[in-house]
């Protein structure tokens, strides 16, 4: 538990005691619904102003807080009331029925669930739209340490890229950025080699893209698949690009354009 949300906690704990006479008033008085929405309201009004106060700069202003940080500050804000509701109830021998708790309770949850279903769908989307699945096998046959140091291959309609770091020990990422119009081949300043940025053009038809099986529970959406890759790192900055273990293209970066 961070300190933000000990120190929410805290004003609550004074919170939930100072509006309990108002809980009480509206259970005793009206009725149990009112004294439930009055909670919701507070607890947003409580939520709002805790995000607002905890993203306040110096001059008075707020440097603009995302939506998504009101939701638990919300949640934890009601979840104190209700029982703060629960307890003068009780002690006031004003029951409420069950169904005051079901009602909220089922909601967050229902809230919850949705917008974790929410978040899947869109991050699945996303993918599904800009990135195909891509075996990559990289190879170093450079005799030594690669001077390139990262290649990407980019989109240069949306920006997107998939980088693959050369020097890394570790298994590359399998995706491609789909559509890619570049293959880009970088390396970066350092006490033994010049920094240099060099692109080619790519024909992504090559890569033939094709439906693959589809994306768990999202049945209407299906992974985009293409040829597996393998980039094999040769001596005298040279590189080749296999695709179904087909040789379709060298880089040769030994030319007047390769330092940059």
């Amino acid at each position: 538990m961070n300190d933000d949300v000990k120190e929410l906690i805290g004003m609550l704990l004074i919170l939930t005691i100072i509006i309990a006479g108002i809980q009480w008033v509206l259970v005793r008085f009206v009725h149990w619904s009112a004294a439930l929405v009055a909670t919701g309201v507070i607890a947003l009004f409580v939520s709002s102003l805790y995000v607002a106060l905890k993203h306040a700069t110096p001059n008075g202003g707020s440097n603009g807080p995302n939506g998504s940080e009101y939701i638990m500050p919300a949640f934890i804000t009601f979840a104190c009331l209700l029982c703060g509701l629960a307890i003068v109830s009780h002690l006031t021998q004003n029951r409420l029925p069950k169904l005051a708790f079901i009602i909220p309770l089922g909601f967050m949850f229902l809230f919850v669930v949705g917008r974790y279903v929410y978040k899947d769908i869109t991050g699945a989307s996303f993918y599904y739209n800009y990135f195909s699945s891509c075996k990559i096998e990289l190879i170093n046959k450079s005799g030594g340490e690669p001077v390139i140091e990262e290649i990407s291959f980019k989109n240069t309609s949306n920006g997107f890229t998939t980088d693959i770091h050369t020097n890394l020990n570790e298994e590359i990422y399998p995706n491609i950025t789909r559509f890619a119009d570049k293959i880009i081949f970088r390396n970066y300043p350092s006490g033994k080699n010049p920094s240099f940025y060099k692109e080619f053009p790519l024909d992504y038809s090559l890569f033939k893209e094709k439906k693959g099986p589809r994306i768990g529970y999202i049945f209407w959406l299906r992974h985009k698949i293409v040829l597996p890759m393998k980039i094999v790192l040769l001596p005298g900055n040279k590189v080749d690009l296999y695709l179904d273990n087909h040789l379709v293209h060298q880089y040769d970066l030994n030319n007047q354009d390769f330092l940059k």
